[in-house]
């Protein structure tokens, strides 16, 4: 059980939808689930993932006495079959995790907020486009005409084109897929719909073994569901741009 009482586990339990449950089913459970989702989460990992996201969602965790928020790092992948699958996952504290900002709002904080709109509508000119050749075009473009009157977003923009841009290279069939969070947004919601049940858990290994849980649930889920993305574009994306990890183990 490892330090965590019965009345934690009876929360994590009714979390998972069950309830109910004697101490010692509840004991027995614990182990046969966190077999289960450690021989997932360890599982050696042999493929090629084309697309790869990167998410985090925040639980309250004790740890040395204290209430700590904690990250729950998640990876989710789409194979060359075109099925999502969830890679793995990493809990830490928040504040010890390297985060990111969302580009146009930083970019629109540059900007009056009379000229916002504008300056958004200008920057999404270059989405619009049909060849990462072209979209980069327009970016320099709609660079030089805010240069003058918004000289820091211009450099923000000439600084940050490459990795906007980046997914303009991929095909486009799979682009709005690609640009979208939905797939992590909906799980993360059904995660933190299920952790606030908890409220507070009591250790890490409690966090892992619920949302483990989840993951391992939501990835048998993926397997028997129609291809999230289009076959032939996988492929050809493959077959141009081989990278193969074989047998790596988390």
């Amino acid at each position: 059980m490892q330090g965590v009482s019965t009345r934690s586990v009876d929360e994590i339990v009714k979390a998972m939808g069950m309830s109910g449950i004697s101490k010692s089913q509840v004991s027995r459970l614990c182990a046969e689930i966190d077999e289960r989702v450690h021989a997932f989460l360890d599982r050696p990992l042999e493929g090629d993932w084309p697309y790869l996201w990167i998410d985090a969602t925040y639980v309250k965790c004790r740890e040395a006495g204290r209430i700590v928020s904690k990250a729950v790092i998640i990876a989710v992948a789409v194979n060359t079959e075109g099925v999502r699958e969830v890679l793995g996952m990493k809990v830490g504290l928040s504040e010890a995790e390297p985060f990111w900002t969302d580009f146009l709002r930083n970019a629109l904080a540059h900007a009056g907020k009379g000229q916002r709109q504008r300056v958004l509508a200008a920057i999404n000119t270059a989405f619009a486009q049909e060849t990462f050749e072209t979209a980069s075009a327009q970016w320099r473009v709609v660079a030089d005409q805010l240069r003058a009157r918004f000289p820091k977003l211009a450099d923000l923009m000439d600084a940050a084109e490459a990795d906007v841009l980046a997914f303009m290279s991929f095909p486009k069939p799979h682009r709005a897929q690609i640009h979208s969070t939905n797939p992590l947004e909906r799980l993360n919601a059904e995660i933190k719909r299920r952790t606030d049940v908890v409220g507070i858990f009591p250790n890490e290994a409690a966090v892992v073994r619920l949302v483990g849980a989840l993951l391992l649930e939501q990835n048998d889920e993926w397997q028997l569901q129609r291809r999230y993305m289009s076959l032939e574009p996988l492929r050809a994306l493959v077959d141009d741009q081989p990278a193969r990890l074989a047998a790596v183990v988390n």
